[in-house]
């Protein structure tokens, strides 16, 4: 049997989150000690993330250091004098330097499944913005026809159910 105590706490905290663990890092704000601020773009930061992300008052009314204005958007640990996982992601030219799978391939199979040849395959790499922008395009020349069926996924069985297209 529970105790009171431990009733009340899990009624405060719903979605089981433990308060010990609220400390612990998510990937993107762990450091990357083996880069550097210079492994960082400061024109993409200030020119495409710095002026979408914070006002332009709040830019001149703090007038912080670089690795201040990064580490308070996480993309720099000052702790650790280096840049975080994000900040390699979203403003290193070439991120695959630090983190060897942070791209994404796009491949088309002459047949239906993984054995069958490659037809075109590509990799979108660089910073997240330039990532984005490959597989827009890639989609829009590679989208050549709509499915021949439409899907309906069960979450409770984790089960597909593929049916004709009405014509």
């Amino acid at each position: 049997m529970i105790s009171e105590a431990e009733v009340l706490a899990r009624a405060a905290n719903p979605v089981g989150i433990d308060r010990r663990h609220s400390d612990l890092y998510t990937f993107d704000t762990l450091p990357c000690p083996d880069a550097t601020l210079t492994d960082l773009s400061e024109d993409r930061f200030r020119l495409t993330y710095l002026r979408r992300a914070v006002s332009e008052d709040v830019i001149a009314e703090k007038a912080r250091p670089l690795k201040q204005q990064l580490a308070s958007l996480r993309f720099f640990d000052l702790g650790q004098d280096c840049p975080t996982n994000a900040g390699i992601l979203v403003l290193s030219d070439t991120p695959t330097r630090y983190l060897p799978g942070a791209y994404v391939q796009f491949v088309r199979y002459a047949g239906e499944d993984l054995a069958s040849d490659v037809v075109t395959e590509k990799r979108a790499m660089g910073d997240l913005r330039t990532v984005l922008q490959t597989l827009d395009l890639l989609i829009d020349v590679n989208i050549r026809q709509r499915p021949p069926a439409e899907f309906e996924f069960d979450a409770h069985t984790f089960s597909v159910t593929l049916r004709p297209r009405p014509e």
